[in-house]
């Protein structure tokens, strides 16, 4: 009998008897087998996994979908499940579990045990996945702490295993594995400093020191304890009894490999989320939920450093000379605030500001209640609005740090400048070279490619850009941006929609779901995946997405967009009341968005109502003089288009002309 193995440990990984990766393409079939495999020998039941997974619809639903992504699983891994009626259970004869035999060697307790134990961790529970539902993401979470704390178990016994037996390379390897998982463990930087010291290198006890002392300023605003410093003196003691130089103390130093994360992380723009205020009679439990949520969610958008300001600020005033200090040496770009005030309809309404690091300035505010968020909003709906509107000001500020150029400040003033303007030649051209100048600061800058791709993409349907120079230079942007961060839902979003509009929409559609997948509440890839899924003539499934993607994202500035396309679908489907109201929708939610009144007009000549749409072609071309019908084809489809030419204003005569 063939034997599988799944991992889950780190990324997940399904291997059949030859080590060979047995490709899951379903996230939900993935996640199905990770939450039987790790219920233990009984398995669950199917109502459980059919509610934590699909919890958001109803249970008949529910029962289908689970059915179907069971079939899913049977094809891709074969019979790893054992099913009953009511039960779920991994088949143990065919497939072992990476986590069911870490479990066991962590209560072993030997040495060899907790050795074996600790190679099989290769990471927290299924890193970097999510299911996008709420009952498995708790459960992940959950599971994810309970292993995690199990490892450090593992590591604190090998740690004293070594300690006690002298073997002081086996315990700077274990040391240096704990502050891998926890760097602000000083436990962990005191056996590091320890174990050198012991090994005879005074020098590297010293530079560990230094590593904990920046390591703890930087995550905790804190310094080492009083045993930490102490074991550093004796290290310094020893370093000047040898005689050793300074000279070669600093080139010890300069040898140890930096630390820090990947090529413009440290120039990304700090945010810090500061714990939102709770006011007499609102709830402080929910304050913190939301103040917390709504850091998990900004941490999800590229090119920003998100910062709890609980850590940065602890035991310490933001406005005093140590806070000042530490968003001055962070890079603080900003702070945003927040406050939940008890009205006096029983409610709560949250206030949010975003103000400046350099000086306090109050950047922006704005307050969210049940009548802006809708009566029944849950907490999800109002974290996803705040999220919505913050991005639209974090790009609105384009954060800049004047002494590194990384790419990042032409990335975020790229998109931004261009809504702000509005579609035009001179527009995508000024967008277009600040891509570029981002990707000649940062070659693997991958948000910048996948960006460029989508402007270019898009602005050669709309005719703003000419020639095949173009289209290629699109579609090499989108391929490299997939190369350089294949599981990015930014990089996905943006590059599996160029791909679609370039033409391909197959292909492009994949890419797009892998990236709600990765981020279920990424707007732009939901809005992108229903355009893909128009495109494809699935027009009920296209408006689907596209309202997930308005939904998310209920203030984001590439709204106009969203809604045009939206008007389309609606229009295929003869709904056209609701066509014209995404259509001014569009129109309302940016000024500047001449094809939403392509689409309202549309939408009134199909509803005979040719006046009306005489009048909106010519707001059209208020905006843009120069509009030439090809550019309308992308919102209406070019047989509508055609219609339009009926409808267009006299005034204007020749210069519409179809070429």
């Amino acid at each position: 009998m063939s034997i599988r193995r799944l991992m889950v440990l780190g990324d997940f990984r399904l291997a059949d008897e030859r080590g060979r990766a047995l490709l899951i393409a379903s996230r939900k079939a993935r996640a199905v087998i990770s939450l039987v495999a790790l219920a233990g020998p009984g398995g669950l039941q199917r109502e459980r996994v059919a509610g934590m997974l699909w919890g958001g619809v109803d249970d008949a639903r529910a029962r289908q979908s689970l059915r179907q992504t069971l079939s899913d699983l049977r094809r891709d891994a074969g019979p790893v499940l054992a099913a009953s009626a009511d039960r779920l259970m991994l088949d143990r004869e065919l497939c072992s579990v990476d986590a069911a035999e870490f479990t066991l060697l962590a209560q072993d307790g030997r040495l060899q045990a907790l050795e074996q134990a600790s190679a099989l961790y290769m990471g927290p529970l299924l890193d970097g996945m999510s299911a996008g539902d709420g009952g498995f993401d708790e459960w992940l979470v959950i599971e994810r702490q309970r292993l995690a704390a199990v490892h450090h178990q593992v590591l604190a016994r090998l740690a004293a295993f070594h300690s006690q037996a002298g073997d002081t390379a086996a315990s700077i390897r274990v040391a240096e594995q704990m502050l891998a998982l926890d760097p602000a463990d000083e436990a962990a930087w005191q056996d590091l400093i320890s174990a050198h010291f012991a090994a005879g290198q005074p020098l590297h006890a010293l530079r560990a020191f230094e590593r904990c002392r920046e390591t703890l300023l930087r995550e905790l605003d804190a310094s080492p304890g009083p045993r930490t410093i102490e074991l550093a003196e004796r290290a310094r003691f020893a370093v000047a009894a040898s005689g050793t130089s300074a000279r070669a103390q600093a080139a010890l130093a300069a040898s140890e490999p930096a630390q820090g994360g990947q090529r413009g992380a440290a120039s990304a723009p700090a945010i810090v989320v500061m714990d939102f205020e709770a006011s007499a009679g609102a709830s402080a439990v929910r304050a913190g939920t939301l103040s917390r949520g709504l850091t998990a969610r900004l941490a999800r958008l590229s090119g920003i450093a998100v910062v709890a300001g609980r850590y940065l600020f602890a035991g310490v005033d933001p406005a005093g000379a140590d806070g000042r200090r530490i968003i001055r040496e962070r890079r603080v770009a900003c702070l945003v605030t927040g406050a939940l005030d008890a009205v006096t309809d029983g409610g709560e309404r949250l206030s949010v500001q975003l103000v400046a690091g350099d000086g306090g300035r109050l950047l922006w505010s704005h307050q969210l209640g049940s009548s802006a968020a809708g009566p029944s909003a849950s907490d999800d709906d109002l974290l996803a609005m705040v999220v919505s509107l913050l991005e639209r000001q974090f790009a609105a500020t384009q954060f800049d740090i004047p002494d590194i150029d990384d790419g990042w400040h032409s990335v975020r003033a790229a998109m931004a400048a261009l809504f702000a303007r509005g579609w035009s030649e001179e527009a995508v051209q000024d967008a277009v070279r600040r891509y570029r100048a981002a990707i000649q600061a940062n070659p693997d800058l991958a948000l910048a490619h996948a960006q460029k791709s989508l402007v270019l993409a898009l602005a050669s349907k709309m005719g703003l850009v000419d020639g095949e120079p173009a289209l290629r230079e699109a579609r090499e942007a989108a391929e490299r941006a997939i190369a350089l961060a294949p599981a990015d839902s930014d990089v996905l979003g943006y590059a599996g929609c160029a791909i679609a509009d370039l033409g391909d929409p197959r292909r492009g559609e994949p890419l797009l779901e892998r990236a709600v997948e990765e981020n279920p509440d990424n707007p732009q890839a939901w809005a992108a995946l229903g355009a893909c899924r128009l495109g494809l003539a699935r027009i009920e499934e296209g408006l689907q997405s596209l309202e997930r993607g308005l939904r998310v994202g209920p203030s984001d500035y590439r709204r106009a967009v969203w809604l045009t396309l939206r008007s389309r679908g609606l229009l295929h489907l003869g709904r056209l009341d609701e066509a014209v109201d995404a259509a001014r929708a569009g129109a309302r939610s940016d000024a500047h968005f001449y094809p939403a009144w392509i689409a309202l007009a549309a939408a009134h000549y199909r509803a005979g109502r040719r006046s009306e749409a005489t009048r909106a072609l010519a707001e059209a071309l208020r905006i843009r003089p120069a509009l030439r019908i090809e550019e309308a084809h992308p919102w209406v489809g070019p047989r509508m288009a055609a219609r339009l030419l009926e409808a267009w204003p006299l005034q204007t005569g020749p210069a519409l002309d179809s070429e």
